[in-house]
C-alpha cells in the first residue's frame, strides 16, 4: 500500500466520522461532496511531499555539517550554511501541518 493510499484509508473513515457526529435537525440532510476523497488525496500527496523535501534537505544540512566539523573550512562552512538556507523553506512549509496534528503524525508515522 503506497503512503497515499494509507494516509487516505485513515482520513477518509475519520472525516465520515467527524461528519456523522452532527446532530442537528438543520444540518440531517448533509452528505460529502462527491470529489471528497480526491480532494483528501490531493492534500495527502501535498503532505508528504513537504515532508519529503523538509526530510532530503535536511539529510543534505546534515551531511554538509558532518563534512565541517570532519574538515573544517571556508568552503565547508559556505556549504553548511548554504544548506542550511536551502533546508528552512521546505521545513517551514511543514510547519502549518503541525496545527493538524492527525495528518502530521500520520504522515511522520510512515518515514523509515
Amino acid at each position: 500500500m503506497t503512503k497515499n493510499k494509507l494516509m487516505s484509508s485513515l482520513i477518509i473513515p475519520m472525516l465520515c466520522l467527524v461528519g456523522g457526529c452532527d446532530s442537528d435537525s438543520e444540518n440531517s440532510d448533509f452528505s460529502w461532496p462527491s470529489n471528497t476523497a480526491d480532494a483528501v488525496n490531493q492534500y495527502a500527496t501535498i503532505v508528504d511531499a513537504s515532508y519529503e523535501d523538509s526530510y532530503t534537505t535536511a539529510l543534505t544540512l546534515n551531511d554538509s555539517l558532518t563534512a565541517l566539523v570532519m574538515s573544517p573550512s571556508a568552503t565547508a562552512m559556505n556549504d553548511a550554511k548554504q544548506a542550511w538556507l536551502n533546508s528552512r523553506e521546505p521545513y517551514l512549509q511543514t510547519e502549518v501541518l503541525k496545527t493538524f496534528k492527525h495528518v502530521s503524525d500520520v504522515s511522520m508515522s510512515l518515514r523509515p
